[in-house]
């Protein structure tokens, strides 16, 4: 007033932006700024983006007074992007044969809806002509005779596959032809397994008396006494050592000897 006797009221002007609240001081005034907003007036806009309030980067773009607004990627929403989009349940994906669909960042993936059946044998080939069979969640190689293993790499011996026994120092042989086996025996037996010794002496050259022992492959001649000889061929001369004394004549005979004295000599 022209005596300065009124109160002037700074808020008056409403200087306080943005819907702020003025508020009168001995100061002059303070504006109580609404959420958003800073600064003295309030007339700065606080970019809520700046806290990167988006995930999964998205992109905020900054709205007036508190807001803000998150362009989420393929496959995220949610206020601030942060929830996975379930697209199995929102396009009611079906899979067949029990299969499961699972979602993928960015959408899923279904190019197949597991209607068809997967030939296992069509991925894993039998080796050494293995017959592969399919079954619904593995395969099996039935592998030949001779071989084993997942796929029938693993060469093995037959004999042993099917318990065949030879003897020791025989072998075993496995006829893929007719699917039978034989034992080759060692020198000297003889039988299915060969552990029957051949009777040597069935066919001999023992002479003269001699008694045949078999051995393995083998036999010996046990001779009669007067012989000898690895077949009792030999007579032996009991008289090569001369026996006979004081000049008597010694005769040779089976297994002994005798002796003709000269005269006035006796004895054996």
């Amino acid at each position: 007033g022209p005596f300065c006797e009124k109160h002037r009221d700074p808020c008056a002007s409403h200087p306080c932006l943005n819907g702020a609240i003025c508020q009168y001081n001995q100061s002059g005034y303070v504006c109580d700024c609404p959420v958003g907003f800073l600064g003295q007036n309030c007339e700065i806009d606080v970019n809520e983006c700046s806290s990167m309030p988006c995930q999964n980067r998205g992109t905020c773009i900054d709205l007036p007074n508190v807001l803000f607004h998150c362009c989420c990627m393929p496959g995220f929403t949610g206020k601030n992007c942060e929830e996975v989009v379930d697209y199995c349940r929102l396009l009611s994906i079906n899979c067949l044969n029990e299969g499961l669909c699972l979602n993928t960042i960015g959408g899923f993936t279904v190019s197949r809806f597991c209607e068809v059946k997967i030939d296992k044998c069509g991925y894993h080939s039998c080796e050494n002509g293995g017959t592969c069979v399919d079954y619904a969640d593995h395969f099996k190689c039935v592998c030949p005779i001779g071989f084993e293993g997942e796929r029938c790499e693993l060469d093995i011996d037959a004999c042993l596959f099917y318990n065949i026994s030879c003897a020791p120092g025989a072998l075993c042989f496995y006829n893929e032809e007719n699917h039978r086996s034989h034992c080759v025996c060692a020198l000297g037996w003889t039988g299915q397994t060969c552990l029957e010794n051949i009777n040597d002496c069935e066919v001999n050259q023992c002479q003269h008396g001699a008694t045949c022992e078999d051995g393995t492959n083998k036999y010996s001649c046990n001779c009669v006494p007067g012989y000898e000889g690895p077949f009792c061929e030999d007579e032996i001369n009991e008289c090569s050592s001369s026996p006979c004394k004081n000049g008597a004549t010694c005769m040779d005979l089976i297994g002994h000897f005798s002796c003709h004295c000269t005269t006035g000599f006796k004895g054996k």
